[in-house]
């Protein structure tokens, strides 16, 4: 099973009648082609039957061709480009007037015994680019105008061919008037009577013989085939018939601006389309031949670099999807830890990219230089070697033949010539391939860097695209100061976010205008390259400018409304601090109203703080419904105002315990002093008064204090027993003050004092100096 094989049956099935048989024949030849697992080569010949093959039967034949031929492309599926024109009517070949012997008679030599004339058959040809055309030539326009002269040689000497003998014109003579309407009306007239309508009238009218001579006139024209002869009334000229037929169609077409302008076109058409097709014959060849320097080393090279990049920046993201699982906030901490941890990868993966591309760089450089060397030695070591290209393994077996063919040596020869100058083209063609290289490298990494940024930027813009976490801002209190503070601050946040844009931009172009040097300068020392700041690359894509922008304002606009609402909250702050400072230097204790009303405003400032909210929510103003970009928590600013507050009331409470140890100690000595003396009224009254106070300072204590009760309950209890052993002792104690005292024992679960009946006012008015006096020492 070999090409000729194939060719042979292509002819049976397209040259002769189409038949099922024969395209039947052509699939097994394919068949058993792809069961041998054999492939042929495309040559010339199978070349120009490829685009049939294609469509056959909308391309059944397809898959069989690209499986069984070798170096078949998509640009072998069209049809060659053919330029000569008028290919279905060839020109019939010139007769000639010599004889010969019948083509059927005609001795056949040795020389055309073996030689087979393709016929061709008008009749199968479909298209005009399906005719094997071996010679280009210059598409006809249209009819071409000579000049005069070549014009007259021309058609003189086919005139002459045609015409061997033409009778002379009878000479004229004086006063012989008649011989021109004698020759004019014989039987065989060489020459004939033409007559304008008028002056500026172009064509000639020929005069019937019946004319009559007197209407013919003193102007007229006589046409011959040799000249034309015009009579004028003193004289006339001769001129020939085709310079006179060329110089009236030059009149003509110079009158006329339509057929002038017409030509013109035409002439201008023919010139573009052949003037297309001039440079579309250029381009197919630049391709070609670049096709050919690029397409075996450099092309695969180039593929495996993009992929390369490709997979190694495919999942480069700032904040992975995984990040924003969960109902929680994402704090200013994660989002630098999680920001710097994938920005250290990416920048690894990038430089253990540079250094993989830079492998696979040098080993295509290695290989294209040892390859111009290695094709510079001769066929037979190349064979030897067995490194022939595969242009030329086709010849490998010509070594084999006693008798070499001085024809296929040459052939040999120059595709090994070729093959040289590819080599060195190649070689050449590694400083354009490097910075084909550097340039697809620094896109792709231009583009990764590019969708890196504009994920990252989404995380704060108005509308994201991806879900995300709102971003928490903690917000904290200084007893010093006394204000509230965020963490981080405006300043802050912003420095982060131009920090991570800087860095994100360092890990994909970090050092990339060096990269690689050593290895181009090794084949090129005078290799040359700038490349563009990829930097000021970035900063055209106008999406990523309006996304930063966006981002940057979104993030102003959250901390503008944190400061407004913080500013609130600070005032409350501010007079609970107040309120705890005017508590820590109180010492008046024993002036009840004044602690009953501090004590009121710290009760009061303590349920206000229970009321504020622990948290302020931003949402942007174009963000769907129950989604906010910024939080602020003010947990941490509560828990230290409220372990302040409760470091200043448990100081508060000490002293006032203290307050009562003390007034409690000036009691129970009082109490010894009198308990075995006749008790005076004085003495009643002013141990009465201390025990009210007591009494008045505890239902204080306890009413705030509520969970306190234990600590005064002992020392009350004391005074209570006092109290009742003083009211049943004397009775100078009164009933108003035992009921207070009462309801403030009932309070801390005790029993009672009995009440007294006061004695008379008077005896009570007389005493009131005295008892002001002791109390007040």
């Amino acid at each position: 099973m070999s090409e000729k094989e194939l060719v042979d049956l292509c002819r049976q099935y397209f040259d002769a009648k189409q038949s099922n048989d024969s395209l039947k024949d052509i699939m097994t030849f394919f068949s058993k082609l792809i069961n041998a697992k054999q492939m042929i080569d495309i040559t010339p010949r199978l070349r120009k039957y490829i685009p049939r093959l294609v469509g056959v039967q909308d391309g059944v034949l397809l898959s069989f061709l690209t499986s069984t031929i070798n170096g078949l492309s998509p640009q072998d599926y069209v049809p060659t480009l053919n330029l000569q024109t008028n290919l279905l009517n060839p020109k019939e070949p010139t007769k000639s007037l010599s004889a010969r012997a019948p083509r059927g008679n005609r001795p056949q030599s040795s020389d055309y015994s073996s030689t087979v004339v393709p016929r061709l058959n008008l009749q199968k040809i479909d298209c005009v680019d399906d005719l094997e055309v071996t010679q280009i030539t210059v598409p006809k326009t249209s009819r071409p105008i000579p000049n005069a002269k070549t014009l007259i040689t021309s058609r003189t000497s086919k005139r002459n061919s045609i015409i061997p003998y033409l009778q002379p014109l009878p000479p004229l003579e004086q006063k012989e008037d008649s011989i021109l309407p004698h020759l004019y009306v014989s039987r065989d007239p060489q020459f004939y009577i033409g007559k304008k309508v008028s002056e500026e009238s172009h064509e000639y009218h020929i005069i019937p013989p019946s004319y009559p001579e007197h209407l013919i006139g003193d102007k007229f024209t006589v046409l011959t085939s040799t000249g034309v002869v015009k009579i004028d009334k003193t004289g006339g000229t001769v001129q020939d018939v085709d310079q006179f037929i060329l110089d009236n169609e030059n009149t003509v077409i110079v009158e006329n601006q339509m057929i002038s302008k017409r030509m013109a076109y035409r002439s201008f058409y023919h010139w573009r389309m052949r003037l297309r097709e001039v440079i579309f014959d250029k381009k197919i060849a630049t391709f070609d031949q670049h096709f050919a320097i690029s397409i075996p080393i450099f092309q695969k090279a180039m593929d495996k670099i993009r992929q390369d990049v490709f997979l190694a920046t495919n999942d480069a993201v700032v904040y992975p999807g995984q990040f924003d699982i969960g109902n929680d906030e994402a704090s200013f901490k994660s989002l630098q830890q999680v920001a710097n941890q994938s920005i250290f990868d990416i920048d690894r993966k990038i430089q253990q990219l540079k250094e993989e591309v830079g492998m696979q760089i040098s080993e295509s450089f290695r290989i294209i230089r040892a390859a111009n060397v290695l094709i510079q030695l001769g066929f037979d070591e190349l064979n030897s070697l067995n490194q022939l290209p595969p242009s030329l393994k086709q010849f490998s077996s010509d070594l084999k033949w006693r008798v070499p063919s001085l024809w296929r040596e040459k052939m040999r020869e120059n595709m090994l010539n070729y093959e040289r100058k590819l080599a060195r083209d190649r070689q050449v063609f590694l400083s354009t391939f490097f910075s084909k290289v550097r340039i697809n490298y620094n896109g792709i990494l231009i583009l990764k860097c590019k969708e890196m940024l504009m994920g990252y930027l989404d995380r704060f813009l108005a509308e994201p695209k991806n879900r995300r976490k709102p971003h928490k801002i903690v917000a904290e209190f200084n007893e010093v100061s006394g204000l509230i503070t965020i963490t981080p601050t405006k300043a802050e946040f912003t420095q982060w976010f131009s920090n991570t844009l800087n860095a994100i931009k360092s890990a994909f172009f970090q050092n990339l205008e060096k990269i690689w040097s050593d290895i181009i300068l090794e084949a090129d020392p005078n290799y040359e390259y700038t490349i563009e700041n990829p930097f000021e690359v970035l900063e055209r894509y106008q999406d990523f400018t309006d996304d930063r922008s966006e981002a940057l304002d979104s993030i102003t606009d959250a901390f503008n409304f944190f400061e407004n609402e913080i500013s609130h909250q600070q005032t409350f702050f501010t007079t609970m601090m107040t309120k705890l400072n005017e508590a820590s230097k109180f010492d008046d204790l024993r002036n009840i109203d004044k602690l009953e009303i501090l004590l009121h405003n710290l009760q009061k400032s303590r349920e206000d703080m229970s009321k504020r909210p622990k948290n302020i929510f931003h949402k942007a103003k174009n963000a769907p419904e129950g989604m906010s970009d910024f939080i602020v928590s003010f947990s941490g600013a509560v828990d230290s105002i409220i372990n302040y507050y409760n470091r200043e009331c448990n100081n508060l409470k000490m002293r006032v315990l203290n307050e009562l140890n003390v007034l409690f100690s000036e009691i129970q000595d009082k109490w010894s002093a009198v308990k075995d003396t006749k008790i005076t009224r004085l003495d009643a009254r002013s141990l009465e008064a201390k025990t009210l106070q007591y009494s008045l300072l505890c239902d204080s204590f306890c009413g705030f204090w509520t969970d306190a009760f234990s600590d005064v309950k002992a020392s009350f209890d004391t005074v209570m027993k006092m109290y009742r052993q003083l009211s049943d002792k004397c009775r100078y104690t009164h009933a108003g003050a035992a009921k207070h005292f009462n309801k403030v024992a009932e309070t801390l679960g005790l029993g009672g004092v009995p009440l007294v009946e006061e004695e008379e006012e008077e005896e009570y008015y007389e005493e009131e100096t005295e008892y002001e006096d002791y109390s007040d020492d």
